[in-house]
């Protein structure tokens, strides 16, 4: 007995094949973010998506991206949570000869002013170990088949792992071709990170900082470095105005009794 296979169904498993390895890609300059803890079986990585468009690298107000990580998978991950010994980093950059750049994140210390930075610079990374670090952030996402907004636990022995591709001194590995490490450790439920972007043999430039905290269940946040100020209101000044000419009225008529 002959079976038909209707073709318009392979179509359609070809074309949601073609759309999942799409989606797979890793896109210029999008951030990763990737949690390791020694003695942990799992990695956890996490594509945040865009450093402008998503992230807010360039922009003037804090930006909330506690969506993106889930604290289940996380506390499931790394046991004793955040302070016993998490390392964080964020990663990202553009291969292309054309507007190559670099992404990394530097352990700040303490709060501080958000003009401020809170580490010092990594050192300025030339134009090819650039271009192979990112190659390596290209290779982890898109063999862990995650995009923007997308996350995965890869064991750490894994080829594709944040501990195999990003922080390994093995190369290939981005940690071992840019000789930078963008992690730092938790010593408490809250740790900041500053983000700083470099060309190919300049000076890095801070950007920001981003805020991980864990004491009320998780908030990942990013706070640029040129926050807006609000402007004060009409009412607000119309209110003051006021006052300051009913005081001025007062002080004349107590000189003229």
């Amino acid at each position: 007995m002959k079976r038909f296979i209707n073709p318009n169904l392979l179509a359609l498993a070809a074309g949601a094949v073609l759309l999942q390895s799409a989606r797979a890609q890793y896109n210029a300059n999008d951030l990763v973010l990737g949690f390791t803890q020694t003695g942990a079986q799992n990695d956890y990585v996490i594509d945040l998506g865009n450093a402008n468009t998503a992230v807010g690298a360039n922009g003037s107000s804090v930006v909330d991206l506690s969506s993106l990580i889930n604290i289940t998978t996380f506390n499931s991950t790394f046991s004793g949570g955040l302070a016993n010994g998490v390392n964080m980093g964020i990663v990202g950059g553009n291969q292309s000869l054309s507007g190559r750049d670099v992404y990394i994140t530097s352990l700040r210390n303490g709060l501080g002013a958000p003009p401020v930075a809170g580490s010092t610079a990594p050192p300025a990374v030339a134009s090819t170990p650039m271009s192979s670090g990112i190659g390596d952030i290209a290779t982890m996402v898109n063999g862990l088949g995650v995009s923007a907004g997308g996350s995965a636990t890869p064991a750490q022995a894994a080829a594709n792992s944040w501990s195999t591709l990003i922080t390994s001194l093995n190369p290939p590995s981005f940690g071992a071709d840019t000789g930078r490490n963008p992690m730092g450790q938790a010593s408490s439920s809250v740790i900041y990170e500053d983000l700083y972007r470099g060309t190919p043999g300049a000076a890095m430039n801070y950007l920001g900082y981003f805020t991980f905290d864990t004491s009320s269940g998780e908030s990942l946040t990013f706070t640029p470095s040129v926050v807006a100020v609000p402007e004060p209101s009409l009412f607000g000044l119309t209110a003051g105005a006021g006052l300051l000419v009913l005081a001025l009225r007062r002080q004349l008529g107590r000189r003229q009794g």
